[in-house]
C-alpha cells in the first residue's frame, strides 16, 4: 500500500509506463450527466492553492467503446456545465481542454490542473463509468530529455524509446536478483542508460558496429554527467557480433534485455518474396547469436527481447521465434494470457506484446523468455 504522493511517484518514475495515478471516487452504473457534474464541482469547489479553479476532464475506453465514443461527444457540454456551477463560489474557473479526449502530461503540467484544481477521470467499463481524480503525473521532461536531449540518436539502426526500454527492464527483474545485464544489440545505448538509471550493478552492452559503440559511448558520459545521482553503475562497450561474445565476456549474465536488429528500413513496396527472404535472413542471425547467448545465462537469468513484426497488406507478420528458441534451449514466459483482451494491449499468439505506433511498417513484439528447465 503506497501511502505517500513520493512513494507513489518514486514507483511510477521506476515502472516507466505509468502516464497518471489517482484515485477512483465513484462508479455509475450508467451515464448521467448532471449527476457527474454535480459529484465534480462540489469535490472542487473548496480546492485551496491560487484563486483560480482549473480543471480538466479525460475519457478512456476500458472495454465499452461504444459509451467512450458518447462521453467524448458530451465532453465539452459536461466542463461548462461544471465551469458554469462553479463560478457560483465567486471564483474564476478555467475549464482545460485538449483535441484528444485525453489530456496529456504536458497539458496537466503546464496548465498547473494539480495544484489549484484537478483532471477529472472517466473510465467506460462494461459495468459502467468510474470517475477517478488524477494525483500524480509521469516526469514527461526528464523522459524526453533522455530521449530527444541526449547527443547521439540513431534513426536508421531504430530508437527504442526509453519508457519502453525501462518497461522491458522491468520484466526481466520478475524473479532471481540482477547483478549484470547485457544487451547484445546495443545501438545508442538506450537500454544501458535506463538501467544505468535503475542502479544495476553491471551493464555490459555490445553492437557489431563501432559507430553504435562510439554513441552509447557519448550517450553515457552525457548521463553521468547530467544525472550523476542516480548513475553509478559499472558499465562495459564492446564491439562485436552476438554470436562471439562468449569468447569476450568470461561474466554469467542475470538478465539481457535488448532489441534485436529489426531488418532494411521497409518502402511499403516490398512483395511477399521480398519479405519472406528478409524474415528468412533475420531469422539466421537470431538463431547464430542467441545460441551463443543462452550459454552465458545463469539457470534463473530472464531474456526480455524486442524482436520485429511487420504490417503487410492489413495483416501483422511475426517470426516463427518459438521453435527457434525452444532448439536452443530457451522457453517463452507468457506476459499475458494469449486468451486476455485488454483495450489498450494487443496480445501477440505467442505470448508476446505487440507495441507499435500507428502508421508504422515494423514493429515490435516483445518476448519474455530463459533458459528451458
Amino acid at each position: 500500500m503506497l501511502n505517500t504522493d513520493q512513494e507513489i511517484k518514486k514507483y511510477q518514475e521506476q515502472l516507466g509506463g505509468i502516464i497518471k495515478t489517482g484515485t477512483v471516487l465513484w462508479h455509475l452504473t450508467r451515464w448521467d450527466k448532471n449527476k457527474i457534474a454535480m459529484l465534480i464541482q462540489n469535490s472542487i469547489k473548496d480546492v485551496k492553492g491560487k484563486e483560480k479553479i482549473s480543471f480538466g476532464l479525460s475519457v478512456y475506453d476500458a472495454g465499452a467503446p461504444d459509451l467512450a465514443k458518447q462521453l467524448i461527444k458530451e465532453i465539452n457540454r459536461l466542463g461548462l456545465t461544471i465551469k458554469k456551477e462553479l463560478k457560483t463560489t465567486g471564483r474564476p474557473v478555467r475549464f482545460v481542454t485538449s483535441k484528444e479526449p485525453t489530456l496529456s502530461s504536458v497539458i496537466i503540467k503546464t496548465n498547473k490542473l494539480l495544484e489549484s484544481g484537478s483532471e477529472f477521470v472517466m473510465m467506460t467499463t462494461p459495468e459502467g463509468v468510474y470517475i477517478g481524480q488524477t494525483e500524480t503525473i509521469q516526469d514527461w521532461q526528464d523522459w524526453s530529455e533522455r530521449d530527444f536531449g541526449r547527443p547521439l540518436r540513431n534513426a536508421k539502426s531504430g530508437m527504442l524509446p526509453p519508457k519502453v526500454a525501462r518497461m522491458m527492464i522491468n520484466l526481466a527483474r520478475q524473479e532471481a536478483p540482477i547483478s549484470t545485464l547485457l544487451d547484445p544489440f546495443c545501438g545508442s545505448g538506450t537500454i544501458l542508460m535506463e538501467a544505468g538509471m535503475l542502479g544495476f550493478k553491471k551493464i555490459i552492452g555490445s553492437d557489431i558496429s563501432p559507430q553504435a559503440i562510439t554513441e552509447s559511448t557519448e550517450n553515457f558520459a552525457w548521463l553521468k554527467t547530467h544525472q550523476p545521482e542516480k548513475f553509478g553503475s559499472e558499465t562495459k562497450l564492446l564491439i562485436s557480433p552476438a554470436q562471439d561474445l562468449d569468447k569476450k565476456i568470461t561474466d554469467k549474465i542475470d538478465a539481457i534485455v535488448t532489441e534485436v536488429y529489426l531488418g532494411p528500413p521497409l518502402k511499403g513496396g516490398e512483395n511477399e518474396s521480398e519479405l519472406q527472404k528478409n524474415l528468412a535472413e533475420l531469422m539466421t542471425i537470431y538463431g547464430q547469436a542467441f545460441a551463443t547467448l543462452s550459454k552465458m545465462m545463469n539457470p534463473a537469468a530472464m531474456a526480455v527481447v524486442a524482436f520485429p513484426a511487420f504490417a503487410y497488406k492489413g495483416r501483422t507478420v511475426s517470426l516463427p521465434l518459438k521453435p527457434m528458441l525452444e532448439k536452443i534451449g530457451l522457453k517463452i514466459e507468457e506476459i499475458l494470457p494469449s486468451s486476455l483482451k485488454l483495450p489498450f494491449v494487443t496480445i501477440s499468439r505467442s505470448g508476446g506484446i505487440i507495441y507499435s505506433r500507428p502508421g508504422q511498417r515494423v514493429m515490435r513484439e516483445i518476448l519474455v523468455f530463459k533458459k528451458s528447465t
